[in-house]
Order: C-alpha cells, then sequence, then structure tokens
C-alpha cells in the first residue's frame, strides 16, 4: 500500500488536496486536531517525514518531506468563553475568519493590528494564520527575552 493510499484510508479521499507530480510531496489537510494526531502518529511509525505549513504561502516547498500537513481545515473556533476574555481556535483559522466568528458570538479580538505590525507581519493578508501569529510571537519574545538577559557591557 502506498502512502498516499495510507492517508486515503486514515484520513477519507478529501485530506489529499492534490495529487502529486514526479517532484511534487504531496499536501495532506486533515479535518480536526484528532486527525492531525492520528497522522502524524502513523507517520512516526512508518518512518515518513512529515513539513507542516499553514495555508503554504510563505514557504518554498523545499524541505525535504514524504508528505506535507497543512493546517487549511483547522479553521475554526472550538470554544468562547467572553467573560473569561478566552476563545479556544484551531491552528489554521485565518485573522478574517478568526475575527468574524468571534463576533458572530459576541466577543471581538484587539490584540490583532498592534501584535502583528510589531512583528511585520500583515493581518490584512488573508493567508495570516492563528499559529503563523503565534509562531511569529513566540520566536519575537524568545529573542526579546534572549537580548534582555543577555549581560551587556557598562563600557
Amino acid at each position: 500500500m502506498s502512502l498516499l493510499d495510507k492517508v486515503r484510508a486514515l484520513l477519507g479521499r478529501d485530506a489529499v488536496l492534490e495529487g502529486p507530480d514526479a517532484v511534487e510531496v504531496p499536501r495532506v489537510a486533515p479535518p480536526t486536531p484528532d486527525a492531525v494526531a492520528l497522522l502524524l502518529g502513523t507517520a512516526h511509525e512508518e518512518g515518513w517525514r512529515v513539513r507542516v505549513e499553514g495555508t503554504g504561502s510563505w514557504l518554498p516547498p523545499d524541505a525535504p518531506a514524504d508528505l506535507t500537513l497543512t493546517t487549511r481545515r483547522l479553521d475554526r473556533v472550538t470554544a468562547v468563553e467572553p467573560q473569561d476574555l478566552v476563545a479556544t481556535a484551531e491552528a489554521g483559522i485565518g485573522w478574517d475568519a478568526l475575527r468574524q466568528q468571534l463576533a458572530d458570538r459576541g466577543a471581538w479580538l484587539a490584540l490583532v493590528l498592534g501584535l502583528a505590525a510589531a512583528l511585520g507581519l500583515s493581518p490584512r493578508r488573508r493567508v495570516l494564520t492563528l499559529a503563523a501569529l503565534t509562531a511569529a510571537a513566540a520566536s519575537a519574545l524568545t529573542i526579546w527575552l534572549a537580548s534582555r538577559s543577555t549581560p551587556h557591557s557598562g563600557r
């Protein structure tokens, strides 16, 4: 059984987004976080190399991989607790969809424009996902913390 046959058996035919040609790595879009876990567990057992991407618009397809896991179908707000100022969303949700789904539930997100601009990202691009901003923010915070904790000579 081929890799793509196994993926289709695990996640369904529509999980494989496009058929690979001779040079293309197959792209797989699991529909749920549980499906992501199932795919990654199988990839580990089978020894498959997996490249993870959001919408795939910011990364060149050059990482060595047997398949690409895209989060584009993980695009839902799964819980909103407006009284606690907490929302839970899946990693592939775009900012426009996030803002709309929060608005539909009586909540809003004020952080996006300032944080994204500070990180050099554009939340107006439809490809910016929750995972992309989180990764950029974590990277920026790590860099900031490292620079703040590095001893400097007073001379």
